[in-house]
Protein backbone atom coordinates (compact mmCIF):
# COMPACT_ATOMS: atom_id res chain seq x y z
CA UNK A 1 0.00 0.00 0.00
CA UNK A 2 1.24 3.25 -0.89
CA UNK A 3 0.45 6.51 1.06
CA UNK A 4 0.47 9.93 -0.89
CA UNK A 5 0.32 13.03 1.07
CA UNK A 6 -0.32 16.78 -0.60
CA UNK A 7 -2.47 14.41 -3.10
CA UNK A 8 -4.73 17.64 -3.58
CA UNK A 9 -1.68 20.16 -4.16
CA UNK A 10 -0.24 20.64 -7.88
CA UNK A 11 2.06 17.96 -7.79
CA UNK A 12 -0.06 15.42 -5.96
CA UNK A 13 -2.89 15.40 -7.84
CA UNK A 14 -0.90 14.52 -11.18
CA UNK A 15 1.01 11.58 -8.73
CA UNK A 16 -2.69 10.33 -7.78
CA UNK A 17 -3.34 9.65 -11.68
CA UNK A 18 -0.42 8.28 -12.41
CA UNK A 19 -0.57 5.50 -9.12
CA UNK A 20 -4.02 4.82 -10.41
CA UNK A 21 -3.34 4.04 -13.75
CA UNK A 22 -0.57 2.01 -12.42
CA UNK A 23 -3.20 0.08 -10.62
CA UNK A 24 -1.27 0.51 -7.35
CA UNK A 25 -3.24 0.81 -4.24
CA UNK A 26 -3.00 4.08 -2.79
CA UNK A 27 -4.41 5.65 0.49
CA UNK A 28 -4.45 9.62 0.66
CA UNK A 29 -3.38 11.77 3.83
CA UNK A 30 -5.83 14.51 4.09
CA UNK A 31 -6.26 17.30 6.33
CA UNK A 32 -9.81 17.40 6.45
CA UNK A 33 -12.00 14.77 6.59
CA UNK A 34 -13.38 13.63 3.49
CA UNK A 35 -16.39 11.12 1.77
CA UNK A 36 -13.87 8.88 0.72
CA UNK A 37 -12.66 5.17 1.95
CA UNK A 38 -9.16 6.02 0.80
CA UNK A 39 -8.33 8.83 3.04
CA UNK A 40 -7.14 9.31 6.49
CA UNK A 41 -6.47 12.44 8.24
CA UNK A 42 -2.79 13.50 8.84
CA UNK A 43 -2.53 17.54 10.61
CA UNK A 44 1.48 17.94 9.70
CA UNK A 45 1.11 21.04 12.08
CA UNK A 46 1.01 18.51 14.88
CA UNK A 47 4.36 16.17 16.05
CA UNK A 48 1.85 13.00 16.91
CA UNK A 49 -1.06 10.92 15.80
CA UNK A 50 0.16 9.18 12.64
CA UNK A 51 0.12 5.77 13.90
CA UNK A 52 -3.32 4.75 12.09
CA UNK A 53 -2.24 7.17 8.98
CA UNK A 54 0.40 4.41 8.62
CA UNK A 55 -1.45 1.13 9.26
CA UNK A 56 -0.48 -1.47 6.29
CA UNK A 57 1.64 1.07 4.63
CA UNK A 58 4.58 -0.07 2.78
CA UNK A 59 5.78 2.96 1.16
CA UNK A 60 5.17 7.21 1.37
CA UNK A 61 5.11 9.35 -1.08
CA UNK A 62 5.24 12.77 0.65
CA UNK A 63 4.33 15.79 -1.53
CA UNK A 64 2.86 17.61 0.69
CA UNK A 65 4.05 20.38 2.64
CA UNK A 66 4.15 24.58 2.65
CA UNK A 67 5.22 25.95 -0.66
CA UNK A 68 7.25 29.44 -2.42
CA UNK A 69 6.07 32.01 -0.65
CA UNK A 70 2.99 30.49 1.43
CA UNK A 71 4.01 30.87 4.51
CA UNK A 72 5.81 32.46 7.62
CA UNK A 73 9.58 30.73 8.63
CA UNK A 74 8.38 29.10 11.52
CA UNK A 75 5.09 27.41 9.36
CA UNK A 76 7.85 26.30 7.16
CA UNK A 77 9.74 24.79 10.18
CA UNK A 78 6.84 23.25 11.45
CA UNK A 79 5.59 21.47 8.55
CA UNK A 80 8.18 21.08 6.59
CA UNK A 81 10.89 20.11 9.09
CA UNK A 82 8.79 19.13 12.23
CA UNK A 83 6.15 17.76 10.54
CA UNK A 84 8.14 15.61 7.98
CA UNK A 85 10.46 14.03 10.85
CA UNK A 86 7.25 13.15 13.07
CA UNK A 87 5.90 11.33 9.82
CA UNK A 88 8.73 9.76 9.14
CA UNK A 89 9.35 8.31 12.80
CA UNK A 90 6.08 6.79 12.69
CA UNK A 91 7.30 5.47 9.30
CA UNK A 92 9.74 3.62 10.94
CA UNK A 93 7.43 2.41 13.86
CA UNK A 94 5.21 1.32 11.50
CA UNK A 95 7.21 -0.45 9.75
CA UNK A 96 7.45 1.43 6.06
CA UNK A 97 10.10 0.06 3.86
CA UNK A 98 10.86 3.27 1.68
CA UNK A 99 10.18 7.01 2.37
CA UNK A 100 10.36 9.04 -0.75
CA UNK A 101 10.34 13.03 0.15
CA UNK A 102 9.82 15.85 -2.13
CA UNK A 103 12.23 18.54 -1.62
CA UNK A 104 13.93 20.92 -3.83
CA UNK A 105 16.39 21.65 -6.45
CA UNK A 106 16.51 25.24 -5.04
CA UNK A 107 18.78 24.05 -1.87
CA UNK A 108 21.60 23.44 -4.29
CA UNK A 109 23.62 26.48 -4.85
CA UNK A 110 24.24 27.35 -8.52
CA UNK A 111 27.85 26.64 -8.66
CA UNK A 112 28.01 23.44 -7.15
CA UNK A 113 29.60 20.74 -9.25
CA UNK A 114 27.15 17.98 -7.99
CA UNK A 115 23.39 18.12 -7.11
CA UNK A 116 22.90 15.04 -5.96
CA UNK A 117 25.39 16.11 -3.21
CA UNK A 118 24.29 15.78 0.82
CA UNK A 119 22.57 18.73 2.19
CA UNK A 120 24.71 18.98 4.90
CA UNK A 121 27.58 19.34 2.26
CA UNK A 122 25.79 22.13 0.73
CA UNK A 123 25.68 25.93 2.02
CA UNK A 124 22.40 27.16 3.37
CA UNK A 125 19.97 28.30 1.24
CA UNK A 126 18.67 32.47 1.51
CA UNK A 127 14.91 32.01 1.55
CA UNK A 128 12.93 30.33 4.52
CA UNK A 129 11.49 27.82 1.98
CA UNK A 130 14.00 26.33 0.48
CA UNK A 131 16.32 26.50 3.85
CA UNK A 132 13.50 24.05 5.01
CA UNK A 133 13.79 21.84 2.52
CA UNK A 134 17.86 21.93 3.54
CA UNK A 135 16.66 21.09 6.80
CA UNK A 136 14.44 18.84 6.02
CA UNK A 137 17.00 16.40 3.93
CA UNK A 138 19.51 16.42 6.67
CA UNK A 139 16.94 15.51 9.31
CA UNK A 140 15.24 12.78 7.35
CA UNK A 141 18.94 11.53 6.66
CA UNK A 142 19.67 11.28 10.33
CA UNK A 143 16.67 9.79 11.34
CA UNK A 144 16.51 6.89 8.16
CA UNK A 145 19.90 6.57 7.43
CA UNK A 146 20.40 3.18 10.58
CA UNK A 147 16.87 2.04 9.98
CA UNK A 148 15.34 -0.79 7.75
CA UNK A 149 13.23 1.97 5.65
CA UNK A 150 14.51 3.79 2.02
CA UNK A 151 14.74 7.27 2.00
CA UNK A 152 14.55 8.41 -1.73
CA UNK A 153 14.86 12.13 -1.78
CA UNK A 154 13.68 14.28 -5.01
CA UNK A 155 14.70 17.33 -5.83
CA UNK A 156 12.94 19.02 -9.18
CA UNK A 157 14.06 21.91 -10.70
CA UNK A 158 10.81 24.34 -11.27
CA UNK A 159 7.60 22.41 -12.39
CA UNK A 160 5.39 23.18 -15.25
CA UNK A 161 2.63 22.09 -16.96
CA UNK A 162 -0.43 23.58 -19.57
CA UNK A 163 -1.85 24.58 -15.91
CA UNK A 164 0.38 27.30 -14.87
CA UNK A 165 1.43 28.04 -11.03
CA UNK A 166 3.72 30.22 -8.77
CA UNK A 167 6.41 32.09 -10.50
CA UNK A 168 5.36 30.68 -14.22
CA UNK A 169 1.66 31.97 -13.62
CA UNK A 170 2.96 35.47 -12.44
CA UNK A 171 5.38 35.54 -15.74
CA UNK A 172 2.63 34.08 -18.17
CA UNK A 173 0.61 37.69 -16.72
CA UNK A 174 3.65 39.98 -17.12
CA UNK A 175 4.12 38.37 -20.70
CA UNK A 176 0.77 38.72 -21.69
CA UNK A 177 -0.12 42.64 -19.89
CA UNK A 178 3.50 44.40 -21.17
CA UNK A 179 4.20 45.08 -24.29
CA UNK A 180 7.98 44.49 -23.75
CA UNK A 181 10.56 41.99 -24.55
CA UNK A 182 11.25 40.70 -20.98
CA UNK A 183 15.56 40.39 -20.63
CA UNK A 184 17.62 37.74 -21.41
CA UNK A 185 18.69 36.77 -18.21
CA UNK A 186 18.28 34.37 -15.17
CA UNK A 187 19.01 30.59 -15.80
CA UNK A 188 17.06 27.65 -14.09
CA UNK A 189 16.35 23.93 -14.60
CA UNK A 190 12.91 22.67 -15.02
CA UNK A 191 11.09 19.66 -15.24
CA UNK A 192 7.15 18.80 -16.53
CA UNK A 193 4.45 17.78 -13.87
CA UNK A 194 3.81 14.36 -15.87
CA UNK A 195 7.68 13.35 -16.05
CA UNK A 196 8.18 14.08 -12.41
CA UNK A 197 4.93 12.49 -11.58
CA UNK A 198 5.89 9.60 -13.35
CA UNK A 199 9.73 9.48 -12.33
CA UNK A 200 7.81 9.47 -8.40
CA UNK A 201 5.87 6.27 -9.24
CA UNK A 202 8.83 4.49 -10.59
CA UNK A 203 10.99 4.78 -7.24
CA UNK A 204 7.59 3.88 -5.75
CA UNK A 205 7.85 0.59 -7.43
CA UNK A 206 11.44 0.06 -7.22
CA UNK A 207 13.55 -2.74 -5.88
CA UNK A 208 16.78 -2.78 -4.51
CA UNK A 209 19.00 -5.51 -3.25
CA UNK A 210 19.78 -3.30 0.11
CA UNK A 211 18.57 -0.73 2.00
CA UNK A 212 19.69 2.63 0.61
CA UNK A 213 19.29 6.58 0.78
CA UNK A 214 18.97 7.85 -2.53
CA UNK A 215 19.37 11.64 -3.84
CA UNK A 216 17.52 11.92 -6.87
CA UNK A 217 17.64 15.62 -9.20
CA UNK A 218 14.57 15.83 -11.29
CA UNK A 219 15.08 18.46 -14.51
CA UNK A 220 14.53 18.14 -17.91
CA UNK A 221 17.88 19.16 -19.32
CA UNK A 222 17.71 22.47 -20.18
CA UNK A 223 18.46 26.05 -19.05
CA UNK A 224 15.65 28.18 -19.12
CA UNK A 225 16.31 32.26 -18.92
CA UNK A 226 13.41 34.31 -18.17
CA UNK A 227 13.29 35.56 -22.03
CA UNK A 228 12.76 31.80 -22.82
CA UNK A 229 10.25 31.04 -20.66
CA UNK A 230 8.27 33.63 -21.26
CA UNK A 231 8.21 33.12 -25.22
CA UNK A 232 7.20 29.45 -24.35
CA UNK A 233 4.32 31.24 -22.88
CA UNK A 234 3.27 33.39 -25.49
CA UNK A 235 4.86 36.69 -24.77
CA UNK A 236 4.70 39.32 -27.80
CA UNK A 237 6.32 42.34 -26.64
CA UNK A 238 8.87 43.37 -28.76
CA UNK A 239 10.37 46.77 -26.80
CA UNK A 240 13.67 46.11 -24.72
CA UNK A 241 14.08 48.10 -22.05
CA UNK A 242 16.91 48.00 -19.37
CA UNK A 243 17.35 45.79 -16.77
CA UNK A 244 16.65 48.37 -13.73
CA UNK A 245 13.36 49.07 -15.04
CA UNK A 246 12.29 45.26 -14.55
CA UNK A 247 13.78 45.58 -11.30
CA UNK A 248 11.68 48.10 -10.21
CA UNK A 249 8.32 46.75 -11.53
CA UNK A 250 9.09 43.79 -9.86
CA UNK A 251 9.91 45.84 -6.44
CA UNK A 252 6.30 47.34 -7.17
CA UNK A 253 4.92 44.35 -7.54
CA UNK A 254 6.35 42.91 -4.08
CA UNK A 255 4.89 45.79 -2.37
CA UNK A 256 1.67 45.67 -3.54
CA UNK A 257 1.41 42.07 -2.99
CA UNK A 258 2.99 42.25 0.10
CA UNK A 259 6.05 39.88 -0.14
CA UNK A 260 9.55 41.38 0.56
CA UNK A 261 11.15 44.10 -2.24
CA UNK A 262 13.57 42.36 -4.44
CA UNK A 263 11.73 38.86 -3.93
CA UNK A 264 9.80 39.05 -7.31
CA UNK A 265 12.93 39.99 -9.52
CA UNK A 266 14.92 36.82 -7.85
CA UNK A 267 12.18 34.62 -8.39
CA UNK A 268 11.84 35.36 -11.83
CA UNK A 269 15.18 35.99 -13.16
CA UNK A 270 17.56 34.89 -10.30
CA UNK A 271 20.33 32.38 -11.40
CA UNK A 272 19.82 29.09 -10.39
CA UNK A 273 21.30 25.68 -10.60
CA UNK A 274 21.11 24.02 -14.08
CA UNK A 275 22.44 21.32 -16.18
CA UNK A 276 22.03 18.95 -18.17
CA UNK A 277 21.91 15.44 -16.70
CA UNK A 278 18.37 14.75 -16.91
CA UNK A 279 16.74 13.31 -14.01
CA UNK A 280 19.66 11.61 -12.37
CA UNK A 281 20.67 10.10 -8.81
CA UNK A 282 23.77 8.82 -8.01
CA UNK A 283 22.86 5.72 -9.47
CA UNK A 284 21.41 6.16 -12.50
CA UNK A 285 19.09 8.64 -14.84
CA UNK A 286 16.32 8.70 -16.95
CA UNK A 287 15.49 10.70 -19.55
CA UNK A 288 13.01 13.16 -19.96
CA UNK A 289 10.41 13.36 -22.48
CA UNK A 290 9.61 16.66 -23.00
CA UNK A 291 10.90 20.66 -22.81
CA UNK A 292 8.41 23.55 -21.62
CA UNK A 293 7.97 24.37 -25.23
CA UNK A 294 6.78 21.02 -26.02
CA UNK A 295 4.41 20.47 -23.34
CA UNK A 296 2.79 24.21 -23.66
CA UNK A 297 2.43 23.26 -27.28
CA UNK A 298 1.12 19.34 -26.44
CA UNK A 299 -1.50 21.51 -23.64
CA UNK A 300 -2.40 24.02 -26.38
CA UNK A 301 -3.10 21.00 -28.91
CA UNK A 302 -5.25 19.54 -26.25
CA UNK A 303 -7.62 22.69 -25.99
CA UNK A 304 -8.29 23.05 -29.47
CA UNK A 305 -12.12 22.57 -30.48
Amino acid sequence: MILLTGASGYLGRAVLSELRGAGLPVVLACRAPVDSDTARLMDLTQVAGYRDLLAGVHVVVHCAGIAHNKGSAEAYEQVNVRGTMALADAAIAAGVKRFIFISSLNIVDPRVDDPTAMASTLPMPDTPYARSKWRGEQALEQLLGHSPCDLIIVRPGLIYDGELTANLKVLARLAHWLPLCLPETGHRAMVSRPDLAGLLVTLAQAEYDQVQTIRWVAIDGEAYSVRRIAEALGASGCLSVPLRLWRLLMALRDVATGQSVGSGWQSLAGEYWYGDRGMSSSTGATRPTETLEQRLRLEARGAEP
